[in-house]
C-alpha cells in the first residue's frame, strides 16, 4: 500500500488504530505496538511521529513486563520527544496523561499501565441503543 498523509482524527477511525487501541488496554502491549506499526509505516507528514511515539509507550511497556526496566525508560524518553510536539492532547488521546501514567508504572509509584479512551462515537450510536432499550421494554 502507497503512503498516505491523514489527519489524527481520520488516524482515529482506523480499525486498526482501534484494534491498537484494544490491545494496549488489555495489557497485550506487543500486540498493541505490532497493529500499530502496520498503520505507521503507511502514513506519511506529521501524524508519522505521533504514530511511532505511541508505538514506542507501548514498546517501553511491553520492556516493563519482560523485566527491562532501563530498556523501557529509554524508548518512553524516546516516545516523549516525538509526542511533545502534539501538546496535551491530539487525536482524542490525553497525551500528557498517557506519558505521565505509563512513566509512573515505569517508576513503581502506580500500578497499572494508563489506558486508552475508546474513540467516541457519534450521536447515533447513542439514539440506536436508547431506541434498542425502549424496545427491550416493551416487551
Amino acid at each position: 500500500m502507497s503512503a498516505q498523509v491523514r489527519t489524527g482524527e481520520a488516524l482515529r477511525r482506523d480499525p486498526r488504530f482501534e484494534e491498537f487501541v484494544a490491545r494496549f488496554n488489555a495489557g497485550r502491549f506487543f500486540a498493541a505496538h505490532e497493529v500499530l506499526e502496520e498503520l505507521w509505516l503507511e502514513v506519511t507528514g506529521e501524524e508519522r511521529d505521533f504514530l511511532q511515539g505511541l508505538v514506542q509507550v507501548a514498546v517501553a511497556l511491553e520492556h516493563r513486563a519482560r523485566g527491562n526496566g532501563a530498556g523501557a525508560a529509554k524508548v518512553l524518553a524516546r516516545a516523549r520527544r516525538r509526542l511533545r510536539g502534539y501538546g496535551e492532547r491530539h487525536a482524542g488521546l490525553p497525551l500528557e496523561a498517557i506519558l505521565a501514567g505509563t512513566e509512573a508504572c515505569l517508576a513503581g509509584t502506580q500500578k497499572d499501565p494508563p489506558r486508552l479512551p475508546p474513540r467516541a462515537r457519534g450521536r447515533t450510536a447513542g439514539v440506536r441503543k436508547a431506541t434498542g432499550a425502549k424496545k427491550a421494554a416493551k416487551r
